[in-house]
């Protein structure tokens, strides 16, 4: 049962060297072109883009190695941090709870002025 569960499911290994044969360019897709004569199929490997999107897949699966997310992490930490200190010094002076509206009340204007009249 397990020898047939493997070859039904693919595997993480497997999966990981898939996207590095996209990624090197070595696995090759087939594609339908119009000629004159007529329809022809020709082998070509993947475009940029494609390749790009796989170099992603298995850059998530190694998120250890990732600079800029490493980077990012810490600058959102550092964010977080900050707010939180201006939260409290807000706070601490006073000026958090207080609230200040500043409107203009259509029906009290009317009615003045028609009173006034």
């Amino acid at each position: 049962m397990a020898e047939i569960k493997s070859k039904r499911v693919m595997g993480y290994t497997e999966a990981v060297e898939i996207l590095t044969s996209i990624a090197r360019g070595e696995l090759k897709e087939t594609v339908v072109v119009g000629t004159p004569i007529g329809v022809e199929e020709v082998k070509k490997e993947a475009d940029l883009k494609t390749r790009i999107s796989a170099l992603k897949e298995i850059m998530k699966r190694y998120p250890g190695n990732d600079k800029l997310v490493e980077q990012q992490i810490r600058k959102l930490s550092a964010e977080a941090d900050i707010a939180e200190a201006n939260a409290r010094e807000v706070t601490d002076n006073g000026t958090a709870n207080e609230i200040r509206i500043i409107g203009f009340d259509r029906k009290a204007e009317l009615d003045e002025r028609s009173e006034t009249s």
